[in-house]
């Protein structure tokens, strides 16, 4: 995504003056006007390759590690899929260029959010791939309770025992 969707970011910049140059709200806007023309598009082709579980309405909940994602696709439907994944690098382009247009007016010169954000996930991967658990725990009885238990106990009875003695 190195590279910007210029039909978009002319209609984004349209949309941003429209918008008396409120950012969010222009682009926003312009996203919403050029992708909700895919959206049915994107739909129809995910049911076209997509196996039946993932849309009888049951649901399928995706194990990682367990499930193979490759099984819930129909690979005999290669067109459906290439259209698809064509459809979904626009909206990524759009994105990216919607992205370039904040950094420019709020943070020229910083890094982009989504490559901090893509470096944060990389590092949390990094650190779970190289996380060792601890040997398992000890477990045994916390005797701390039960003493303080027995000892409040035989607290209460000597009380109540010294007070019932002074009566007789």
């Amino acid at each position: 995504m190195d590279t910007d969707d210029p039909g978009f970011r002319t209609e984004a910049e349209t949309a941003i003056s429209a918008q008396q140059g409120r950012l969010g709200l222009g682009l926003a806007r312009a996203i919403i006007e050029r992708s909700s023309l895919e959206a049915g598009r994107v739909y129809q082709l995910a049911f076209q390759f997509s196996a039946p579980t993932l849309r009888d309405g049951g649901g399928h909940e995706f194990v990682s590690g367990k499930d193979d994602p490759d099984q819930y696709l129909d690979a005999s439907k290669a067109q459906a899929l290439t259209d698809f994944f064509a459809l979904e690098t626009l909206g990524l382009r759009r994105a990216a260029t919607a992205l370039r247009l904040w950094e420019a007016r709020f943070e020229p010169g910083k890094q982009l959010p989504v490559k901090a954000l893509l470096d944060y996930h990389e590092a949390a991967r990094a650190r779970r791939e190289a996380y060792q658990p601890s040997g398992p725990d000890r477990e045994g009885i916390a005797w701390g309770y039960p003493v303080a238990a027995t000892l409040l106990l035989a607290g209460a009875a000597a009380l109540i025992w010294s007070r019932l003695s002074k009566r007789w």
